[in-house]
């Protein structure tokens, strides 16, 4: 079985989620819940990371009600030269990855994005979604001036800007055009009404480490430059080292540990502020949006082989005390007039509270890695919906004050024991008892399938990447992306993995179950889900 995603084309797709939308009012297994009111914007999205990496995740994601897209980061290193070692996140209370940037090369990523953006607008625009423009993508780029300067990211950059010339531009738009019986509204006016600018908002991550002088220079040359609003993102580590372990400590989390010197070479507090100063009238100058993104991911030690190598990155509910608490430290240096997205264990019991502070937008990953998945961020929304935002462009200091203080006494941030799950040896290839394994994927690799009355589970060998995930909500303590009955797409893909499952050779599957009394059962049953064969 491949760690590597497959992405699917922008035809299959678009079939897929207007069949699906039009038969269970879904895209890709997330129920449609949105705001169909011409002038509503969410203040809800995906921030960069797996749920931003794929086009259909993306999708996904806006049925859900999310509106801004902070898209999964691209940097000069891509493709298989990252050497990701799977599975790359871990969740239980607190969240941990070792993914740090988009697994698809630059190329793909931009193509994913671009696939994306067009989907969306035909898709609002046929199925009266609501506002045409009532979404935002956010491009994320790293690591260093160099890289960020070279030809593949300022291609990458401006494609974005711009993306009439890119052929997946070309490629989707004369689908569409060519195929406009599919369609009821929408029209060849509207269709080349569609702009091509995808982005002109980067959010700049930097790695641990870099310099602030570096910092400044790549969110100058974004600024002056390149002629993006720009938002950089800043690691927790401003807080500082007694702060950051007091707060864990006080939470019960003395199991999460960290090496002093990343407080050391990390960008400090005070050099913070004097960047932010200057980038704030830089800004002002070129007419540009300029803010910090809050926060990066905390790097901490791995002590309790939790994944593979040394570090890996915390986020989720521990992340949540010390990211506010950044976020009102820098706030009271600014007088509240320092634009803030906001990331960091953000989730339905204090976003209202977040967003009341004047802080915009709010973008979640670990919580989407839960229970429920994309649902969240429906859950979320009508929390933040009860809260009318108020376009002044200030934060209220005192209020965010307050909720920094009541962060790190709220039992919701504590740490709790963590569930596990005991192997169950009756579980079934295609079993559907939970479907938590469908909710929990980032990438949609998990289909529920209800035929007959009866629930189905299959796995898409060509969407996952092994993140590793469901495995740690699965009621039956099994790991569905290895166990579960595995679709491929190509005889190649088939032989190169042990996972049981089936390919089409011609009109006829291929299977390989290793029980040949559950073979027989499963080939029963697999003839009802024949139309789930391909994605």
């Amino acid at each position: 079985m491949s760690d590597k995603m497959n992405p699917i084309s922008f035809e299959q797709l678009l079939k897929r989620l207007l069949d699906e939308y039009r038969i269970n009012n879904s895209f890709l297994s997330v129920p449609v819940s949105r705001n169909t009111d011409m002038d509503y914007i969410s203040a809800i999205g995906p921030a960069a990371g797996p749920h931003t990496q794929l086009a259909g995740n993306i999708v996904a994601a806006y049925g859900a009600g999310a509106s801004h897209f902070e898209l999964k980061t691209v940097q000069i290193i891509d493709g298989e030269a990252l050497g990701i070692v799977k599975p790359c996140i871990y969740s239980s209370q607190e969240v941990y990855n070792t993914e740090w940037s988009t697994e698809l090369t630059v190329k793909q990523a931009a193509d994913e994005y671009i696939k994306a953006y067009i989907l969306l607008k035909i898709l609002i625009q046929e199925l009266q979604l609501g506002n045409i423009n009532g979404f935002n993508f956010i491009m994320s780029i790293g690591y260093n001036l160099a890289g960020i300067q070279s030809k593949k990211i300022d291609e990458f950059i401006e494609n974005m800007k711009n993306a009439k010339e890119t052929n997946e531009w070309k490629k989707d738009i004369e689908y569409i055009l060519s195929h406009l019986e599919m369609f009821e509204n929408v029209t060849q006016d509207f269709v080349e009404s569609i702009s091509p600018a995808i982005s002109h908002t980067i959010a700049l991550s930097t790695m641990h480490g870099c310099k602030n002088e570096e910092i400044e220079s790549i969110a100058r040359y974004c600024i002056e430059k390149k002629a993006l609003n720009t938002y950089v993102k800043m690691n927790p580590t401003l807080l500082g080292n007694d702060a950051i372990r007091t707060i864990l400590d006080s939470m019960g989390y003395t199991h999460i540990t960290f090496d002093d010197e990343i407080f050391e070479t990390d960008l400090d507090f005070p050099n913070a502020v004097k960047m932010i100063t200057v980038l704030l009238e830089i800004a002002k100058k070129e007419g540009k949006a300029f803010g910090v993104k809050l926060t990066n991911t905390f790097q901490v030690k791995i002590n309790r082989n939790e994944l593979a190598g040394e570090n890996m990155y915390l986020s989720g509910t521990p992340l949540y005390p010390i990211a506010i608490a950044v976020a009102a430290k820098l706030e009271a240096e600014f007088d509240g007039k320092l634009p803030i997205s906001y990331s960091g264990g953000a989730d339905t019991s204090n976003v209202e509270e977040i967003l009341k502070t004047g802080i915009y937008p709010v973008t979640i990953s670990s919580i989407l890695l839960k229970p429920g998945g994309y649902k969240n961020i429906t859950k979320m929304n009508v929390q933040a919906d009860k809260h009318e935002r108020v376009k002044t462009g200030t934060v209220d200091v005192e209020a965010l004050n307050d909720l920094a203080k009541k962060a790190i006494t709220h039992l919701e941030y504590c740490k709790k024991v963590e569930k596990s799950f005991a192997i169950s040896k009756d579980y079934s290839l295609l079993c559907g008892k939970c479907n938590n394994c469908v909710d929990v994927c980032p990438n949609r690799a998990n289909k529920k399938i209800v035929k007959d009355k009866k629930t189905y589970v299959i796995h898409y060998d060509r969407l996952c990447n092994q993140c590793g995930n469901c495995s740690f909500f699965c009621i039956a303590g099994h790991k569905p992306y290895l166990d579960k009955l595995t679709i491929f797409d190509s005889m190649e893909a088939f032989h190169s993995s042990e996972n049981e499952g089936l390919v089409m050779d011609g009109k006829d599957p291929i299977f390989r179950i290793k029980n040949d009394e559950v073979k027989e059962q499963v080939k029963e049953k697999i003839k009802c889900l024949e139309e789930y064969y391909e994605f």
